[in-house]
């Protein structure tokens, strides 16, 4: 298997469901992500009733443990295992070496790795590249990577929204990938055999980040329609969002402005940039 980018996910989760598993699979990127997306395989070969084990590299205990086990003779009693192993930047070329030998020589088990990084010249990613399965997680900003999740999401359901609708919906979850997730659920169950999402969709079901409310709102008062920032207003009540949380962030976006007013009076030449 080559390398697989993050829309390229659901064609191996369907390859592990045919029984067409990868001897390795390494998860390069940040770890709270990396590990959900893994997991998705992960709970394929789980279904299947392999025996799995995880390790945290980063933990001294864990790292001790791990050092002693060799996959390849547990794997040789017929049963299916799985090893999930976080913090695999942590993983030294020896050990590497060494695992790949097993991969050799029996196919009763599986290995995931999770890293933050991971050289190009290590024994495992070698052996990943050619024979398992390579998912980097590379982008410069996070927002590239959730605009990707979202739309091969999207694709996956035969959905579709227009860039604005995605900005909005991304604006409103932030950058908390459990959010984004659970939201995105949320929205594709909402609007059933609907096939094209609109913006009315996202503000009727989403619940925003704290972090992103108050920029909803200040952003609604000065662009929509007094009908749109009601109707936004009614989406947070419903969605249990407390009234004097919406009224602390309202008072501080216009206390801001009124600083920022001050702030032009005493230096007029800033106006003009």
């Amino acid at each position: 298997m080559p390398v697989f980018t993050p829309l390229q996910i659901s064609k191996l989760i369907g390859l592990a469901q045919k029984n067409r598993i990868a001897p390795v699979y390494l998860f390069i990127g940040p770890e709270h992500i990396c590990k959900e997306k893994a997991k998705e395989i992960f709970n394929v070969l789980k279904e299947k009733k392999a025996i799995s084990e995880t390790y945290d590299l980063k933990e001294k205990e864990d790292k001790k443990e791990f050092l002693n086990i060799k996959g390849y003779q547990e794997g040789l009693f017929g049963t299916k295992k799985v090893f999930f192993v976080l913090g695999a930047e942590n993983l030294s070329e020896k050990k590497g070496e060494e695992i790949v030998e097993s991969c050799k020589k029996s196919t009763l088990f599986t290995w995931f790795f999770i890293a933050e990084t991971f050289p190009e010249e290590h024994p495992l990613y070698k052996f990943a590249l050619e024979k398992g399965a390579v998912i980097p997680f590379y982008t410069k900003r996070k927002e590239d990577f959730l605009e990707s999740e979202l739309i091969g999401t999207l694709k996956q359901h035969g959905k579709v929204m227009d860039r604005n609708t995605a900005q909005l919906f991304i604006s409103l979850v932030g950058e908390d990938y459990n959010h984004f997730k659970n939201e995105l659920e949320k929205l594709v169950f909402y609007v059933e055999d609907k096939h094209t999402i609109t913006q009315e969709d996202v503000l009727s079901v989403v619940v925003p980040l704290e972090s992103a409310l108050l920029y909803l709102l200040g952003d609604y008062i000065f662009t929509e329609t007094p009908e749109k920032c009601y109707h936004l207003l009614q989406n947070l009540l419903d969605n249990k969002v407390e009234p004097p949380l919406i009224l602390g962030y309202l008072y501080r976006f216009f206390k801001r402005i009124q600083i920022f007013q001050e702030v032009l009076k005493k230096y007029p030449e800033l106006e003009k940039e």
